[in-house]
């Protein structure tokens, strides 16, 4: 069964000089881009061989992710901010929001700006987030989140109380749950 894609646009204004389009900014595309760069550089960090964290047998397939391929997809994507991603479930007709949507063909990620912007996505809710775009343009995520499932569980572990500033995992008097 195919499913399409429904891209909820608002306007879209695009530069065009000399019937060429202008290459623009986006503030939520670069903010994508650095928790890529983010991503790669945690791996390099805390996930190759020898480094505690691939002592613990949970996060042993952490430490296969080469952090280099990681930030070669990051340099060559082309992230795309949207007002809105959107996809409609085939069996259900129901319209299910997206934060973001990989194309490895295309080496292309489109981000949703609305779901981006949630005050409660947090850093520990990005990050992942965002490696499992990476690693799906990879061909390594296709359907799963084999490895930012383990970088969320890690990071719920290891991260300082300022990188779930704003998650409902936090209580009132700045618990963790």
């Amino acid at each position: 069964m195919k499913t399409f894609l429904l891209f909820t646009l608002l306007p879209v204004h695009i530069a065009i000089a000399g019937g060429e389009v202008g290459n623009g900014g986006q503030d939520v595309a670069l903010e994508f881009s650095t928790y890529g760069f983010t991503a790669a550089g945690q791996i390099e960090k805390s996930f190759y061989p020898g480094a505690g964290a691939c002592l613990d047998a949970e996060f042993k397939d952490l430490c296969s992710l080469d952090a280099e391929r990681v930030r070669d997809a990051v340099r060559s994507a082309r992230i795309l901010a949207l007002p809105e991603l959107t996809q409609q479930d085939p069996s259900t007709g129901k319209t299910l929001a997206y934060v973001a949507l990989n194309f490895p063909q295309e080496q292309r990620i489109l981000v949703s700006e609305a779901e981006w912007a949630r005050s409660e996505f947090c850093y520990v809710k990005r990050l992942p987030l965002v490696l499992h775009e990476y690693l799906g343009l990879l061909g390594l995520e296709i359907q799963n989140y084999r490895y930012s499932s383990l970088l969320s569980v890690w990071l719920m572990k290891t991260a300082g109380e300022d990188k779930f500033q704003g998650c409902p995992e936090l209580n009132s008097k700045g618990d963790r749950k």
